[in-house]
């Protein structure tokens, strides 16, 4: 299975999975995905700009990058913060450029 297919598989296997402890119990494809380091950055972030992964894909990028582009802005001034999966996704793929990982 080529990388392309490995995120695919753990995109539609993991909708739903928010929480990486969830996504590591549920994903078989998680764990193989980290195991290929920074390697397999481009093609993550290939496949989150071309197919508009989401949070469970995001969740691959930051584990092996241990960084996050994307700040997410607090509500109101409370400790709470709203996540907006579009301007993550932009932000991780304005990374990607940046880092030249990505055209």
């Amino acid at each position: 299975m080529d990388n392309y297919e490995l995120i695919q598989r753990h995109d539609k296997g993991t909708k739903l999975c928010s929480l990486m402890n969830h996504m590591k119990s549920v994903s078989p494809t998680y764990n193989e995905i980290i195991s290929k380091g920074k390697d397999i950055l481009p093609d993550i972030l290939k496949y989150l700009r071309d197919y508009q992964g989401g949070m469970n894909v995001m969740l691959l990028l930051w584990k092996i990058t241990k960084t996050s582009p994307y700040k997410p802005e607090k509500i109101n001034g409370t400790a709470f913060a709203g996540f907006d999966v579009s301007a993550a996704r932009q932000a991780w793929i304005e990374w990607g450029k940046k880092e030249k990982l990505i055209a």
